[in-house]
């Protein structure tokens, strides 16, 4: 699994799956439970992403786990990729790695897929764009790598003016104990870029996603095939019947402990984070050894503060909504205990500024 690990397509393929899974209908899957299926021959999770992105841009419904092989490979001579070579054995036979190299060339043919994330991985990368802002370019250190967080509780680090091969990425931390070693190998750094990087790391991006370190599972629910043929024959059948109950509900399934930023609804609130003297706060990442622009640090912040819920609390939250049990994704988290300090906190010294 360590091969698989230390490519960049694993969280490439991993972010499109939970950044899109309301639109194809993705599992909800951490990346530690995405990595595991991948390398497992057995698991359906590979067919269950293959014949779902298939279906969306193919918009052909009868396609399935059990015959997107087939299809797959159809589709992939008819493009005249090379991805060809892949798919002509078994799927049962395919590895890690090329399963990966397989999803993350289907991830692009979608036509969402139109901010690619391979545009923040090459040189002319610049702060400016309009990026996810769940990705994060965290800096650079003094051999010019650049490190990524791809909002999975993970650090990577990218070798500088190379290709993206297995061997030209690295993840670096995925615990507490890693993400503290990697962030200590920078604090006696003299290099300008590295105390920059050393200083958003130790100041800004671990505190946040620490406790979500500490309180995630020390084993990942692993989704079995019984969960995803389960979950199709449920979206299949209310795809034959054109519309679905209002009482019905997906079949559960294994829900990630990786972190989620949450867009309110509400458009007071994004009145209150668009002003002075929250707009502009923390808005920029150091990198190279100045402050760039960047798209990707878009945080509900609150001064020098970053707060991060988890895809549980977000899935909640959205399920309240579409049970009409609240008019808003904001009046969810001003009645959950959790988050209703936090939401207090910006409107209270919002209304005192007035």
């Amino acid at each position: 699994m360590e091969d698989v690990r230390h490519m960049h397509e694993l969280p490439y393929v991993a972010h499109f799956v939970n950044n899109k899974r309301a639109l194809m209908k993705f599992p909800n899957i951490e990346i530690r439970s995405f990595e595991i299926c991948i390398c497992d021959g057995k698991s359906k999770l590979f067919q269950d992403i293959v014949s779902r992105i298939l279906r969306h841009i193919k918009n052909n419904t009868e396609i399935r786990i059990d015959n997107c092989e087939k299809h797959l490979r159809s589709y992939t001579e008819e493009n005249k990729s090379e991805i060809s070579q892949l798919v002509k054995q078994d799927f049962i036979s395919v590895t890690g790695p090329d399963r990966l190299r397989i999803l993350k060339w289907l991830a692009d043919q979608t036509k969402e897929k139109k901010n690619d994330i391979d545009e923040m991985l090459n040189e002319e990368f610049g702060g400016d764009s309009q990026l996810d802002p769940t990705i994060i370019n965290v800096g650079q250190d003094s051999e010019n790598r650049t490190y990524w967080y791809f909002d999975d509780l993970r650090l990577y680090r990218q070798k500088s003016g190379q290709s993206k091969g297995s061997g030209d990425w690295q993840c670096l931390a995925t615990s507490c104990s890693t993400w503290e070693e990697v962030i200590g190998n920078f604090s006696q750094s003299t290099d300008d870029q590295e105390q920059d990087l050393h200083a958003y790391l130790s100041n800004q991006l671990y505190p946040a996603i620490k406790p979500l370190l500490e309180t995630q599972s020390p084993e990942p629910a692993v989704i079995t095939n019984k969960d995803l043929l389960a979950a199709e024959a449920w979206e299949m059948e209310g795809n034959r019947s054109s519309q679905t109950p209002a009482t019905s509900e997906a079949p559960p399934t294994p829900t990630a402990d990786q972190s989620e930023l949450i867009k309110s609804e509400n458009p007071e609130l994004l009145k209150v984070l668009s002003e002075e003297p929250y707009a502009g706060k923390n808005n920029s990442a150091q990198i190279n050894g100045e402050a760039k622009k960047s798209g990707s640090l878009t945080y509900s912040q609150q001064q020098n503060q970053l707060y991060i819920f988890s895809s549980q609390m977000a899935n909640r939250a959205v399920d309240s909504v579409a049970s009409r049990a609240h008019p808003s994704i904001f009046h969810f988290h001003l009645d959950d205990p959790e988050t209703k300090q936090f939401l207090q906190v910006f409107i209270i010294l919002y209304l005192l500024s007035q």
